[in-house]
């Protein structure tokens, strides 16, 4: 059975307490941690028993619920520790908080699909370049107005290959 030797202050106010001394068991169940699914966790899945096999884990995702009741995301790392001769004598254990990344990122996704819904029914041709003047993106109008296959091999001067003009017939420069 392991125990927990030290904490340090960002681990013991993440868990609202010091875990210093409590059974890996007790603290795990404590904490209830588990799969971002729900499901709970095996003690032989937790990346520190798996280090104490010889093996090290890098960024398990799993949940916990802190002191407070607010569920905290982390990626949990975990790396045998050898004492001077070699032999195995512990393991170090990360956790590492991805809770406010990980909302900013389904922020971003959500902010995405509400972009790629309104480029994909715009009625007008839009299309979007790099500084470069790549085109990395049109929407199914720009496609059909130009009658390109595969637009995003394209160059935004290439708009200029189909003889853009102003309302007025002035030939329009894409540069």
């Amino acid at each position: 059975e392991q125990i927990v030797q030290r904490a340090n202050p960002a681990a013991i106010a993440s868990y609202g307490f010091d875990p210093t001394g409590m059974k890996e068991a007790d603290l795990i169940q404590k904490l209830a941690l588990r799969y971002p699914d729900g499901k709970p966790i095996r003690n032989a899945d937790l990346p520190s028993q798996q280090s104490f096999n010889g093996n090290a884990v890098y960024s398990q995702r799993l949940v916990f619920t802190d002191s407070s009741g607010r569920d905290v995301t982390i990626n949990d790392s975990a790396a045998p520790l050898h004492d001077e001769n070699g032999d195995l004598s512990g393991a170090v254990v990360t956790w590492h908080d991805v809770t406010e990344l990980e909302h900013v990122m389904s922020q971003l996704d959500s902010e995405r699909l509400l972009l790629k819904t309104i480029l994909e029914n715009a009625p007008e041709a839009i299309l979007v370049a790099d500084k470069r003047g790549r085109i990395v993106l049109t929407n199914a109008a720009a496609d059909q107005l130009y009658g390109w296959k595969d637009p995003l091999e394209r160059d935004v001067l290439a708009v200029g290959e189909i003889q853009v003009c102003y309302p007025d017939g002035t030939p329009y420069e894409p540069r």
